[in-house]
């Protein structure tokens, strides 16, 4: 109901109907704006004003990490993790869920940049990062995928035969 006239609302007494709370009801409740000029540490951490936001269930990909293929073939895995994750959210709009924080303030966060995929799962089928033991098993599925296509850090020999034969 509008008025001409400025009311006082008193919420104890007046019980109207309320829109129910979206940070509820929503998977990725909070919206945030990447800047194209977004500083990504590595390929699970990334910097938006002050807060610092890192994706959930994830370890990165070391960015000093250099990779060789079976045949000798090197090449910086490391910095290519790093480049993806950029690439990924620069300029976008991403929806996250905040699911922690670490003891340095870190935000642990689970984010979806497009609909139907979160970023960790994006970042895991293309080797981009290193799945964690407690992660759900839509991650875990993602990281095989890039296992078996032997993606970004997967295709790494010696990385694979550090990891029981290459699984995640």
């Amino acid at each position: 109901m509008w008025t001409t006239e400025p009311v006082r609302v008193d919420r104890k007494n007046q019980k109207l109907p309320r829109a129910p709370d979206r940070r509820l009801s929503e998977p990725f409740p909070d919206h945030i704006y990447i800047p194209k000029s977004v500083r990504v540490s590595d390929s699970a951490t990334f910097q938006v004003d002050d807060d610092i936001f890192r994706l959930a269930f994830l370890d990165p990909v070391p960015p000093q990490k250099v990779c060789k293929t079976v045949e000798g073939r090197r090449w910086s895995c490391g910095l290519r993790a790093r480049t993806n994750l950029r690439a990924m959210i620069a300029g976008k709009q991403i929806k996250c869920r905040h699911t922690g924080q670490t003891e340095q303030g870190v935000r642990l966060v689970n984010c979806e940049v497009h609909f139907g995929a979160t970023l960790a799962e994006d970042l895991l089928r293309s080797g981009s990062a290193i799945i964690k033991p407690d992660a759900p098993a839509e991650l875990t599925k993602a990281a095989t995928v890039g296992v078996e296509t032997r993606a970004g850090i997967w295709g790494d020999a010696e990385f694979l035969n550090a990891n029981a034969g290459g699984g995640p």
